[in-house]
């Protein structure tokens, strides 16, 4: 039953490890699945996020930043923004510290703006380039 909601990597380890009898009782299928996925003690998030980086799109990046701040307990707001900020590209996190957002979602919102406005310009810049024409 549980291999109905697995899929990807979690299927496939999951059809190896049944193929190689490792699931005797549901107790075992939990603690096997914990050890595989779960968070171990050399897990660092704190050192995860800030060591995060922007490589491409904004969503992936705010998506990773949540994911990773969000396995943190008290961490301050303001924390969180200079984690997020650090690790925007620079050509959006020059202008996004200038605006000086008081808040993640605030920063954002900035950020999304200027990736928008980066890719239009560079759109802009392509279409001119291919006509000859300013």
């Amino acid at each position: 039953m549980a291999s109905y909601h697995l899929d990807g990597d979690a299927l496939i380890w999951f059809q190896d490890a049944k193929q190689a009898g490792g699931f005797v009782s549901w107790e075992v299928f939990v603690k096997v699945v914990h050890i595989r996925f779960g968070v171990t003690a050399y897990d660092d998030p704190i050192e995860a996020l800030t060591r995060l980086k922007q490589v491409s799109s904004m969503a992936a990046y705010k998506g990773n930043f949540e994911i990773l701040s969000n396995r943190i307990t008290k961490l301050s707001e303001s924390h969180k923004l200079s984690c997020f900020l650090i690790g925007l590209k620079d050509e959006i996190r020059l202008l996004v510290r200038m605006l000086v957002p008081k808040s993640l979602n605030e920063a954002f919102g900035l950020a999304k703006i200027q990736e928008e406005y980066l890719l239009s310009s560079r759109r802009g810049f392509r279409n001119v380039a291919s006509t000859g024409k300013a």
